[in-house]
């Protein structure tokens, strides 16, 4: 989301308005100013709000008063709302970058062209281009995969080469097995993906433009360094 906000949309001065409700968003949030700032972007306002009414017009003014070129967001789909509905009363056109996994409720957004642009990081590529597991998502449950659905699928996969391997059901040797693994390679909800010895799994990032009920890939960065798998 970072490199996505200062490298392709070229900004660099964005709001930082998160939830305080679960420790979650709190973790999104680090380790989005972290990279943020490596790119030599800057945080103009930083908010972690408690409850929707907080996210007020006053607020919105505030953020363009602090010369905001974005807002970077976390939060339930409900707290998105009440803060675009606050924009959209100031006339503010800035980019939002949502910083959660996707959802049925996101998924049906208004048109993101009122607002400068909803974003949303996610593990699943939308163009059908990596795996067939979005396509096969959306033809069986009419809506997105979110980014647990995703998570959830590359788990089983990694599971069933597991079984494979120890050639037993015991979770035990399951584990024993996997941990040995060196280079091991799985087909994820991302396409092909290893997992290294030190148990890390690198995977690539994609950034799709939501609204109206759609959702675009716009942007994919692919890991520099491997991630880790907790």
């Amino acid at each position: 989301a970072a490199h996505f906000l200062a490298k392709e949309l070229k900004l660099k001065r964005a709001a930082l308005i998160t939830s305080s409700s679960e420790w979650t968003w709190s973790e999104q949030r680090g380790t989005f100013e972290k990279s943020f700032l490596k790119l030599e972007g800057s945080v103009s306002i930083d908010l972690r709000f408690k409850t929707a009414t907080e996210l007020s017009e006053g607020l919105c003014s505030q953020i363009l008063g602090a010369k905001s070129e974005a807002v970077v967001f976390a939060g339930h789909p409900n707290d998105l709302q009440a803060m675009l509905s606050s924009l959209t009363r100031v006339h503010a056109k800035l980019p939002i970058i949502y910083l959660t996994s996707l959802d049925e409720e996101q998924s049906i957004l208004q048109n993101p062209s009122s607002f400068g642009g909803i974003y949303v990081t996610t593990p699943v590529a939308f163009d059908g281009t990596s795996t067939k597991f979005p396509a096969k998502f959306l033809e069986k449950f009419k809506k997105y995969p979110t980014t647990r659905a995703a998570l959830a699928f590359d788990s089983v996969k990694l599971i069933a080469e597991g079984l494979k391997k120890s050639k037993t059901g015991l979770a035990t040797r399951v584990v024993t097995e996997l941990g040995n693994a060196d280079q091991l390679q799985i087909e994820t909800s991302t396409g092909p993906a290893k997992l290294a010895a030190n148990h890390s799994l690198a995977r690539p990032v994609f950034v799709a433009e939501c609204g109206g009920g759609k959702l675009r890939k716009v942007f994919s960065k692919s890991p520099e360094t491997t991630l880790s798998k907790e």
